[in-house]
């Protein structure tokens, strides 16, 4: 059944689908009968958006979504001692950030005007909201565990997508 960190995958074949993209399960609000999802978006993350509860439901039995589980990288699974010392430090930098966030789960969620806690939350370290939004969806995307904020470092090192690499910038002149 449905869980936080359960992905909704739209199915085919039945009309126009539930949902373009997968959704990731990341709060239940059992008084407001709604869920907040996540899109997993190839390119882009956007913030959570709540849902009716009940309409998942029926969306579920009627064959137009079926649920998934979270496939969080190796590194999201890493014992603590196999994590560098900077690596650590670096993700419980960006954890103290968030701390007083996840702290109130539904203010962030359901913010009222005005007293976003991001917003607040950013207004106390100096630093840019698009920052903590932006680790927060590391967070919830890496399964609302410490370790989704070590970063992805997966694609380092790699060849470039189209091939081949070259110089940017001008051209020298000779």
């Amino acid at each position: 059944m449905l869980s936080v960190n359960s992905v909704l995958i739209p199915t085919e074949g039945n009309g126009e689908p539930f949902f373009k993209f997968n959704q990731l399960v990341v709060y239940f609000h059992p008084s407001a009968n709604q869920i907040c999802l996540l899109e997993l978006h190839p390119n882009t993350l956007r913030k959570p958006k709540p849902h009716s509860l009940d309409e998942i439901h029926i969306a579920i039995s009627e064959g137009q979504l079926r649920v998934g589980t979270l496939q969080t990288p190796v590194e999201h699974r890493l014992e603590e001692r196999e994590i560098s010392e900077s690596r650590r430090q670096n993700r419980d930098k960006r954890f103290q950030r968030i701390e007083p966030v996840l702290d109130d789960l539904q203010a962030y969620f359901y913010p009222r005007y005005g007293k976003c806690p991001v917003a607040q939350r950013s207004r106390e370290l100096n630093v840019s909201p698009t920052t903590l939004h932006r680790i927060m969806l590391m967070w919830l995307v890496g399964g609302q565990t410490k370790n989704a904020l070590l970063g992805d470092y997966s694609k380092v090192g790699t060849a470039p997508p189209c091939g081949g690499s070259k110089k940017g910038g001008c051209e020298t002149a000779k």
